[in-house]
């Protein structure tokens, strides 16, 4: 008798494990078990399988949130741009997986800088500028220009490095400042365009170790200050970019 008393009270739990309940939205779900608890907009998550997620990252995306009252239908702009810049299947999946709001940017906006990334990068970069500087979804497209300008001109950089190493994710000030600082420190040197790139590293600091490093890490071993001068500095420097 306890035997099918186990039975039961697994049966039971198997088939109400998932269900929808009258205190909550008719669109959201709850998954219930032993040890988690999960709301979920059910009309999201089916919507995001229908697109071509999996099950798994549909339901991780769909509890978010940000997504708990969405309608589903706003979802169909976004896959459809994205779609059209043919990064395939696999790409796309990673980068929604990654960046979940990417779904809820402005489709114009979103558009648009699809078009513009595209219009100066490689498909492969456009993409992983997407996947690893989400951050220029939210910049107009002059703002990335001035970015790009500066990297390429004034500091040497490669747009295989700015791409690889998500440099556009970072402010123009933040880069500026930087380099001005390695700069003066003898650290960063104006490169002639017709050296090698192997040669460039050899003489001035990896763009990754002088934009991604912390601040203590870029003022240590980059910069090779203290770091209470490097706070003057920043200071100082602010006070100049602030001044007319």
């Amino acid at each position: 008798m306890a035997h099918f008393r186990q039975i039961f009270r697994a049966s039971y739990f198997l088939k109400n494990s998932c269900r929808y309940t009258s205190s909550i939205p008719h669109n959201v779900a709850e998954v219930v078990g032993t040890s988690h608890y999960l709301k979920y907009n059910y009309t999201v998550k089916e919507k995001l399988i229908n697109l071509g997620l999996s099950n798994d990252i549909a339901l991780k995306i769909a509890s978010k949130p940000e997504f708990s009252t969405l309608n589903d239908k706003i979802l169909d702009a976004p896959f459809e741009i994205l779609g059209k810049c043919q990064f395939g299947s696999q790409s796309l999946t990673e980068l929604i997986e990654t960046h979940p709001l990417i779904l809820l940017v402005d489709s114009k906006r979103l558009e648009k800088t699809c078009i513009n990334l595209l219009s100066v990068f490689k498909k492969k970069y456009a993409y992983e500028i997407l996947l690893k500087s989400p951050e220029v979804l939210n910049e107009n497209w002059d703002s990335v220009c001035d970015k790009l300008k500066y990297l390429q001109e004034d500091m040497g950089v490669s747009n295989l490095d700015i791409v690889r190493h998500g440099i556009l994710k970072h402010s123009l000030d933040q880069i500026k400042m930087r380099h001005e600082l390695l700069k003066r420190t003898g650290k960063y040197k104006k490169l002639s365009p017709k050296l090698k790139l192997s040669d460039k590293h050899k003489l001035n600091p990896v763009i990754n170790k002088v934009l991604n490093s912390p601040a203590e890490y870029f003022c240590t071993k980059v910069a090779e200050i203290s770091e209470l001068e490097f706070q003057v500095f920043q200071q100082l420097y602010n006070e100049s970019e602030d001044s007319p």
